[in-house]
């Protein structure tokens, strides 16, 4: 369990860029407590390198839960800033008429109420498809 926590913990420093990061500390916390818990309740029956490791897998599953936490909170408000200046670009669909708060910094509260979930507005063209070059079928 001691092993699987620092495990767990390591590759979770590797996602913090992404979402998983954040959910794989969220795992190493857990899996270190565990393990710490169990080398508390029964320390003759584990090595006593199993309590290092334990430790070591609760810092980093920490560390990676806190910097994927930070870095959502830097990315989020860079993408809607991107989108409000770009609304051309598809899949910032949703995110268009944003708060400009948001797109300041970390969220206050009042901000997250007042983003209104809509999609492009109507004045956008429909999508098409783009027409494939070749001999036509009658």
């Amino acid at each position: 369990m001691a092993i699987a926590a620092l495990v767990v913990g390591i590759v979770s420093c590797c996602g913090v860029l992404f979402v998983w990061g954040g959910f794989l500390g969220i795992v190493a916390l857990v899996l270190g407590v565990v393990a710490l818990n169990q080398v508390k309740r029964e320390p003759t029956a584990y090595k006593p390198a199993s309590k290092g490791m334990a430790v070591a897998g609760i810092v980093i599953g920490a560390v990676a839960l806190l910097a994927s936490v930070l870095m959502l909170a830097i990315l989020v408000p860079m993408i809607i800033e991107y989108c409000e200046e770009h609304p051309e670009v598809e899949g910032c669909g949703n995110l268009v008429g944003a708060s400009p708060s948001m797109a300041a910094g970390p969220f206050p509260p009042t901000a997250l109420a007042s983003v209104p979930l809509v999609a492009r507005s109507s004045k956008a063209p429909p999508f098409r498809a783009p027409r494939m070059h070749g001999p036509r079928d009658p």
